[in-house]
Parts: C-alpha cells; sequence; structure tokens
C-alpha cells in the first residue's frame, strides 16, 4: 500500500495528464529509467505490446480500458510499476487496455495479467508473462523467459537463453536459438524447433508433440505424453543413448536407424540403443501413443 502510494503521488506530481486519466483515455506519457530497470505490468484485459528500444525511458501510448479507474506509472528504488487499476468486480462490458510500451532493451519485465492479448520483443534482461485467457508471444529475447497460460496459446521465436513456458488448453510453438527448454502443457500441441539442444524437457496429457533440433554433445532430451503422439526429428550423426517406450499400446518406427523397437507382452513396444559414443541421453515415453525417431 506504501509503495502504490508513493507511485501515485509520483504521478500527480510529475504527470500533469495523470490527476485528469480516467477509463478509456488516451495515454501519452514517458519516464525516464535506468536502462537495466526491473519493470513490472499489470493489465487485467486487454492487448498490451511490449518493445524494447535504445532509449533510457519507459514510454506508454495508447488507450486505458473501459472500465480503468487509474493509471499508477512511477518509480520505486530502481523498480518501475505500470498498473492499470480496475474495480473488483463487473468486468463484462467496455472494451480492455490497447497500450503499446517501450522499454530499454537491456531491461527486465514482468508482466501479469488476466485476459490479455501480450507481444513482447527485444528485451535482453530476462522476461516473465503471466496470463489466464489471450496469446502469449515473446520474440528477440535475451536471458531467462518465463511463460504461463491458461487458455491462450503461447508463441515463442528468436530467443536466447532459457525457456520455461507452461499451458493448459492452449498450443504453444516454440523456434528458438536458447539451448535450455522446459515445456509443459495438458490438452494443447507441442512444436518444437531449436537450433541446438543442451537439456529439452516437454511433457504433454493428450496434445501431440512434434520436435526438431540437433543435440549437442552430452546433451539431454525427456519427452512424455499421455495419448498424444510424438514425432522427434534428430541429426542423422547422433551421438546419444536412446529409450523410447510406448506404453500399453503405442507403437514405435525408428527412421534414423535400422534397429527395431521390441515388443513387450501383452503389445508394448520399446527400443533402448547407442548411437555414435552414447554419450547424450534421449528420453522418450508414452502411456498409449506413438512415437516417432527421424531425421530432422
Amino acid at each position: 500500500m506504501q509503495l502504490e502510494k508513493r507511485l501515485l503521488l509520483i504521478l500527480l506530481l510529475n504527470s500533469g495528464w495523470a490527476s485528469n486519466a480516467s477509463a478509456g483515455d488516451a495515454i501519452d506519457t514517458s519516464l525516464a529509467v535506468p536502462a537495466t530497470a526491473v519493470i513490472s505490468i499489470n493489465n487485467t484485459r486487454g492487448a498490451v505490446a511490449i518493445i524494447g528500444w535504445d532509449q533510457a525511458q519507459v514510454s506508454i501510448k495508447g488507450e486505458l480500458d473501459d472500465l480503468a479507474e487509474a493509471l499508477v506509472f512511477g518509480a520505486d528504488e530502481g523498480l518501475i510499476v505500470i498498473d492499470v487499476k480496475m474495480p473488483r468486480q463487473d468486468l463484462n462490458w467496455g472494451n480492455g487496455s490497447d497500450l503499446t510500451i517501450q522499454v530499454p532493451h537491456s531491461s527486465r519485465v514482468k508482466f501479469v495479467g488476466v485476459s490479455s492479448e501480450v507481444k513482447i520483443e527485444s528485451v535482453r534482461g530476462g522476461v516473465q508473462l503471466q496470463s489466464i485467457s489471450g496469446d502469449l508471444r515473446a520474440r528477440k529475447i535475451e536471458g531467462q523467459l518465463i511463460m504461463n497460460n491458461v487458455s491462450g496459446d503461447i508463441i515463442i521465436e528468436d530467443v536466447a537463453g532459457s525457456v520455461l513456458a507452461s499451458t493448459i488448453s492452449g498450443d504453444l510453438a516454440l523456434s528458438v536459438t536458447a539451448t535450455e527448454v522446459r515445456l509443459d502443457t495438458v490438452s494443447g500441441d507441442l512444436v518444437i524447433e531449436m537450433a541446438a539442444i543442451d537439456h529439452l524437457a516437454a511433457r504433454s496429457v493428450s496434445g501431440r508433440m512434434e520436435v526438431v533440433g540437433e543435440l549437442n554433445p552430452a546433451g539431454q532430451i525427456d519427452l512424455s505424453s499421455v495419448s498424444g503422439d510424438i514425432r522427434l526429428g534428430l541429426q542423422s550423426g547422433l551421438n546419444a543413448t536412446v529409450d523410447l517406450d510406448g506404453g500399453m499400446s503405442g507403437a514405435i518406427e525408428n527412421r534414423l536407424s535400422k534397429l527395431e523397437a521390441q515388443t513387450h507382452f501383452p503389445a508394448r513396444q520399446r527400443l533402448n540403443a547407442v548411437f555414435g559414443d552414447g554419450k547424450g541421453r534421449v528420453s522418450v515415453r508414452t502411456v498409449s501413443a506413438d512415437i516417432t525417431l527421424e531425421e530432422g
């Protein structure tokens, strides 16, 4: 509460429009910040674009939610807070916010929303995005990227560093240079493309999974699914110990070598094999879904 009061005070003292800003108003304001600022953004609903730029300031342009009570925008000991304050109830009418927020390239950004479409790009200090519904998109991110969604899709492109992402009913698509990736979904599909893999862990319940990448020396891949099929494409000169388990009724197809899966009673298929020097590790397991290993 004290932090919020201080931030509101900063608004009223430093921004001529702030005391008059209300629901649905157009916003155009900025604040000088450190190049490595930590920025916290809270927007309940609407569309938000967060874009890194080479200025040592945060800029907000666009339109507030039709139900917004206030915009909190200010600094406190290195933390930059942007908070679209909303009523605690009756959020079923009107339009959500439509904001473009520009932040320093080297800043670190955390976003929290409820029904928010969020796009973020060109941020190098790390990113954390969280929403319940609405798609989340991240592009050209460095450092750690964390994304959590419930019913919306997650799309990740051109990310270096590490990725941790989860969704329940939305699809998840990833194409990155990051070498450390962990993904979870329940009913959504996973489409994963990695230039190089040090560690990939991906889990799904009923969604299908498609993975293409090159396993680095001593790299590790752990994939698991209950009823969603898994297709894994790796380099022809693979160096790894491979363990594929199709569960009670899943079929295994190995297109990367001439080795065939073994059938165990009653209908369980497994493939254990060593490719090259065997230093890497590949583990793929399903309960009742098919597994395909092929050249990526």
